[in-house]
């Protein structure tokens, strides 16, 4: 049986560059001449790059399964304030005491609704940390893709997974809660009075630095997943008649619209494939039904056409609040509002890249991780 070595681990780039790069060479010296060097060399790493100090650290954040939440959510704020990022919430006991041996600052925990991780909530307040939920979605309401990811209304025993019910239990003795927008915050301030809204951001430096595709074609977009099913009536006449136009492609990407009409669709991809794709969009839609679970999602499809160079068209509805029409973007109602506004924008297409700019000059100063930081801040240091 052989063993193939290999190791993961994260380091910053400032910590990489605070290195000479004589050392880096000397290793890599060391790893060509010797066949057992990076075995021995895996091992050194947490030595050669020490971990934040636990002082450093104000806050860890325990994290769901979903990477595109856990990176919008834990990952985003725990790398300006700095924090940490958990799968799980490990502990240890004994027959005198129990502690937490991974966990610094104040506690975050992601949406929690079952029994092991109320016992988390309980054991790190009962240990004097700060406890916080972090909420993306309205977890009183059932939506179908819930049900897919395991969430139930309601169960009998609370350590076979997560419910609406437990959800709200906890909610009643954490310290606070985060949400993304105001209108999320209304429903749960129902359930504790101490509820922060911290708007979902972006970072450039996680997005590709390159030009729009120009070939000539224009392209208008709806990019989605599964759970926008019950939106798409709303941009069907908008994106059919956009297909009939010359040199304009129409283009799906995630969730496979019904249409009858041609258009090119790009299956599910990682962040970077997905990044990458938005960059070949002229304008992206983003219609959303004004369902009771709906009016809780935020403007996060807004901010990445933006980031991607595009001009958006959304629903006006909560979730859009803090984008501006006919500044940051356009709003639709209807379906005729829609049609109206793909036609504007295919008609106008210096206005369509004067709108995009406009928006990306907002999102820029106002919407990135570091703009926001201290509202994740304020709410973890609060009294």
């Amino acid at each position: 049986m052989q063993f193939t070595p290999g190791a993961q681990f994260v380091v910053s780039g400032r910590d990489v560059t605070q290195r000479l790069k004589s050392e880096y060479e000397w290793l890599l010296e060391r790893v060509n001449e010797d066949e057992h060097a990076p075995w021995v060399i895996e091992r050194l790493w947490p030595t050669l790059f020490a971990p934040l100090h636990a002082t450093d650290l104000e806050a860890t954040f325990y994290c769901q399964a979903t990477p595109v939440t856990t990176y919008l959510r834990c990952t985003l704020p725990a790398r300006y304030l700095p924090g940490n990022v958990l799968r799980e919430c490990v502990y240890a006991e004994d027959d005198h005491d129990y502690s937490f041996p991974l966990h610094e600052g104040a506690a975050v925990f992601q949406f929690a609704g079952d029994g092991f991780w109320a016992g988390m909530v309980h054991g790190l307040q009962h240990k004097g940390y700060r406890v916080l939920m972090e909420s993306d979605d309205n977890y009183f309401t059932v939506a179908p893709q819930m049900r897919k990811t395991g969430w139930a209304k309601t169960r009998k025993d609370a350590t076979l997974g997560h419910s609406l019910e437990g959800h709200a239990a906890i909610l009643q003795w954490v310290d606070g809660c985060i949400v993304t927008t105001e209108h999320l915050a209304k429903q749960y301030r129902k359930r504790n009075p101490n509820v922060f809204v911290c708007p979902n951001t972006v970072d450039p430096i996680d997005w590709p630095k390159r030009d729009k595709i120009d070939d000539g074609i224009f392209r208008v977009g709806w990019f989605a997943s599964n759970s926008h099913v019950a939106d798409g009536d709303l941009v069907r006449r908008a994106m059919e008649w956009a297909s009939r136009q010359p040199n304009v492609e129409v283009v799906s990407m995630g969730f496979h619209p019904d249409w009858r009409f041609p258009h090119r669709h790009i299956g599910w991809s990682d962040l970077p494939g997905y990044r990458e794709a938005l960059f070949a969009l002229d304008v992206g839609v983003a219609p959303i039904v004004g369902t009771p679970w709906a009016l809780c999602r935020s403007d996060l499809k807004a901010l990445e056409y933006t980031m991607g160079g595009a001009a958006s068209i959304v629903s006006d509805v909560a979730p859009y609040d803090l984008f501006t029409d006919g500044e940051t973007c356009l709003k639709a109602k209807t379906p005729a509002d829609y049609l109206k506004a793909v036609q504007h924008l295919v008609q106008n297409r210096e206005e369509t890249k004067q709108l995009a700019k406009a928006a990306k000059d907002y999102v820029l100063t106002q919407r990135t991780t570091k703009a926001q930081i201290n509202l994740w801040r304020e709410a973890i240091n609060a009294d």
